[in-house]
């Protein structure tokens, strides 16, 4: 069990990276003009290297006295210290989740990973085995309209793209983002777009009714789990649908309030064991736990799936399987 004082240095960590985002902004531009980086808004880059290289394909057709200037491209300085900051953000959360659990009478996860474990419930059991050996996708559902946008920027979250399958509204989104890390609005505002989170959510390879994405696109995507999994955190239920459901509303108006139940925060992928209880029959997520045994109670009870927020950079390159349902995909996005 970590020290009170290890705990306290590791939230301060947590409010650090949204403190020093200004800061940092700063500190890449300068870095950037003597290295030949720069940082780029979200999206920016991708759409300029498309650009880019649509305008070089053009000019192989081109005879040379009527070729178009090459542009002169910097790399993007952000994208690495986003992933790092990502990473950096999901690992404070697991001493946020060591705090919270305590809560429900627990001594810690590992305590509550015992219990699931061993729950008198085969359900728990074999769901949590599931969980255990990760055979389960993470998965995105997009719109086919997106994948010109996708192929050259990325995946990108309503901070970028203004628009949303669910709730829109950049304040209160950024408030909710914010209250579910216990940190404060004014910080995490101020944070790069790209670090903050992209929504999908979890499905049970073996349990093909757990969840239905069709909602927001008619693409799905699932991501490498190797290449993600350290910076991405979930919820029981759509997140904002959760808020609601706890009577958590605040964040409708820009403010955040403090967590003091276990699903109040996102909770790293490593926590995994916490979903077990929760999972009836293949279907949806159950109101309370199936094993009365396990002292894990939900602060709502919405039944829905279980959302994944996937934070930092997201690209094609993360992409492991893409599956389509209207349109079929053409031209250079069946090459990306």
């Amino acid at each position: 069990m970590q020290s009170t004082n290890h705990l306290e240095a590791m939230f301060r960590e947590l409010d650090q990276v949204w403190l020093t985002a200004n800061r940092k902004a700063q500190v890449e531009k300068v870095r950037a003009a003597s290295q030949g980086t720069k940082s780029y808004v979200g999206g920016e880059y991708g759409l300029k290297l498309g650009f880019q290289t649509l305008l070089g394909q053009l000019n192989d057709y081109l005879p040379s006295q009527m070729r178009f200037p090459r542009l002169n491209l910097p790399k993007d300085a952000s994208s690495q210290s986003n992933e790092a900051d990502a990473k950096t953000i999901v690992d404070a959360l697991i001493y946020e989740n060591d705090r919270l659990i305590q809560s429900q009478g627990l001594k810690d996860y590992a305590d509550l990973e015992r219990l699931v474990a061993g729950s008198g419930s085969k359900t728990v059991r074999d769901t949590y085995e599931i969980l255990k050996s990760e055979n389960v996708e993470f998965k995105m559902n997009r719109p086919s309209r997106g994948r010109f946008w996708i192929e050259h920027t990325g995946f990108q979250n309503q901070h970028v793209t203004g628009s949303s399958g669910g709730f829109k509204g950049k304040m209160g989104r950024n408030a909710a983002e914010a209250t579910y890390l216990n940190t404060e609005y004014e910080a995490y505002a101020k944070a790069h777009d790209d670090l903050k989170p992209k929504y999908g959510m979890l499905e049970f390879k073996d349990l093909s009714k757990f969840s239905d994405a069709s909602a927001y696109g008619d693409d799905a995507y699932t991501f490498k789990k190797e290449s993600v999994a350290g910076r991405v955190t979930f919820t029981l239920g759509d997140s904002l649908n959760a808020m609601s459901g706890m009577g958590r509303m605040m964040f409708l108006t820009g403010k955040t309030e403090a967590a003091t139940k276990w699903d109040h925060v996102f909770t790293p992928w490593e926590r995994r064991a916490q979903i077990a209880p929760f999972v009836v029959a293949g279907e949806r997520l159950g109101q309370v736990s199936a094993d009365h045994n396990i002292p894990l109670a939900r602060a709502h009870q919405k039944t829905e799936y279980v959302e994944l927020q996937f934070w930092g950079p997201l690209n094609l390159d993360h992409v492991e399987t893409f599956t389509f349902t209207g349109s079929p995909p053409n031209g250079t996005f069946l090459k990306a």
